[in-house]
């Protein structure tokens, strides 16, 4: 073996590793047995195990995210009940790793790009609230559109494989979540600026060809899949309608509350810097760094669309950040600024290698755990052993608010299309009155209480229907029909 392919093996290891420490992070992760995913991870699991079943999303169950995320949660759910989403979590995150270090390798030897990757991946740890999200998820394709346009811009390099590529990473894309696609949008104009400039007209229709060639192999099928099993029309009101309202709720989507949101996500030393560097790159007036400014400054206002500040939102920035780290730390730059090697050193001693020591703590953690067990004494298993001998795996409960756990663990299915409630129904009040006429038709046998925001809406229904309080635990309830 020569010393490249050694080297190549080495930084592959390294890669794998980092994935494998920072997944560690997630409680549905193999080493642990019994943790319990976030909430909106639940509502994914609960729609994948709703599929197993025969049912549909958007048709049988409401949510507004991307179909393909669904699609994931039901692979992971046939690779394993409890921990196969995992499985395909280390894929996406081991994937993106190895983008990050490629797209670092356009500026950097080896080492140093790898150095760039735990850099630009530390922030991830702040951002990921638990994992098995659509940004999660969507950082492999991102951050192959960044390597894609790069080298285009920086060596003239493309090919059809690659235009298929980077279409069929924007179809996936929009097949999660729509407002996580400013990298396609800020370069595929500065693509079309430079054909126009360049006077390489001739080029367009091959790239427009294969990247919607791309796209299409990815949401035809999707799109084909809904329309053959009568969730397209719902897909379409869920998905688009929906969320357009949930960007133009007058309480959550206001003016002040999306500013606070792009500047919560602005002022991080991480996208700063990364700003800065593109600011001081911009002074050769190129096109490739005035989009890349651009890109920066598009991605941090699609996520502040909703008004909202959740961490996991901030996940898509961080492919946006190798590009100028690694330009930070290439030969070039150092050779010519002695001073930012000493900014790196502080950094990193301050900022990334402390967070990589805590991910390789828990992972430790995980390992060297001596009472490994599967039992669940928390509130979540109480409450899912209460309805599991009180109810067969046929028997359908609902969950008052947001806990879509409850069905995951106790693997009962919602007895209304809206498995959760709230904030939904705050955003558009027709979905209360549906869920309420659900429930009157269906009369589950269990019904539980996991949060008081509209609560007296729900007790009138349980005290209309004769529902009983029969088990409480840590702030949680349980009413019963039929079991007194």
């Amino acid at each position: 073996m020569n010393i490249k392919k050694y080297s190549n093996l080495i930084i592959l290891l390294g890669i794998f590793a980092a994935a494998l420490v920072f997944m560690s992070q997630s409680p549905l992760n193999i080493l642990l047995l019994n943790g319990n995913s976030g909430i909106d991870s639940s509502v994914f699991r609960t729609i994948a195990m709703q599929m197993e079943r025969g049912l549909m999303p958007y048709r049988d169950s409401f949510d507004h995210k991307g179909p393909l995320l669904y699609i994931y949660n039901y692979l992971g759910l046939l690779i394993k009940r409890h921990r196969g989403i995992w499985i395909i979590e280390f894929i996406s995150a081991f994937a993106a790793f190895g983008l990050m270090y490629k797209t670092a390798r356009l500026k950097c030897d080896r080492m140093r790009s790898f150095f760039v990757l735990i850099i630009c991946a530390a922030p991830l740890y702040s951002y990921f609230e638990g994992g098995n999200m659509t940004e999660e998820y969507a950082l492999p394709f991102i951050m192959s559109a960044v390597y894609i346009f790069a080298d285009y811009f920086m060596n003239d390099r493309i090919t059809r494989m690659r235009l298929v590529i980077c279409g069929l990473g924007f179809g996936a894309v929009c097949m999660l979540r729509v407002n996580m696609i400013a990298v396609w949008i800020v370069f595929c104009c500065a693509v079309l600026l430079r054909s126009f400039r360049e006077k390489r007209l001739e080029e367009i229709p091959r790239f427009l060809l294969y990247f919607l060639m791309g796209a299409g192999i990815i949401v035809l099928p999707i799109c084909f899949w809904l329309i053959f099993n009568n969730a397209f029309v719902d897909f379409i009101k869920d998905y688009f309608v929906f969320n357009i309202m949930y960007t133009k709720d007058a309480f959550r989507a206001t003016a002040l509350n999306k500013y606070n949101s792009f500047s919560g996500f602005a002022n991080n030393i991480y996208v700063l810097t990364s700003i800065v560097v593109i600011c001081r790159a911009c002074r050769d007036r190129s096109l490739f760094h005035i989009a890349y400014l651009g890109y920066e400054i598009a991605g941090l206002l699609m996520i502040c669309m909703s008004g909202q500040g959740y961490a996991h939102y901030g996940m898509v920035l961080v492919p946006a950040l190798v590009y100028p780290f690694s330009l930070l730390l290439s030969k070039e730059t150092i050779r010519e600024e002695t001073w930012i090697l000493a900014f790196v050193l502080y950094f990193s001693v301050s900022r990334v290698i402390p967070v990589w020591i805590g991910g390789i703590d828990k992972t430790a953690e995980y390992l060297l755990m001596e009472n490994r067990t599967r039992e669940r004494t928390d509130a979540v298993g109480q409450v899912c052993t209460y309805i599991t001998t009180n109810t067969n795996i046929d028997e359908k409960i609902i969950v008052w608010g947001n806990w879509n756990i409850i069905y995951v663990e106790s693997e009962r299915l919602p007895a209304s299309k809206y498995s959760y409630q709230l904030p939904i129904g705050n955003v558009d009040e027709t979905i209360m009155t549906e869920f309420f006429g659900e429930l009157s038709e269906t009369l589950p046998r269990i019904v539980v209480i996991s949060q008081d925001e509209r609560i007296e809406e729900i007790l009138g229904f349980l005290n209309e229907h004769q529902y009983a309080c029969t088990f409480e635990v840590d702030g949680f309830a349980v009413y019963s029909r039929g079991l007194y």
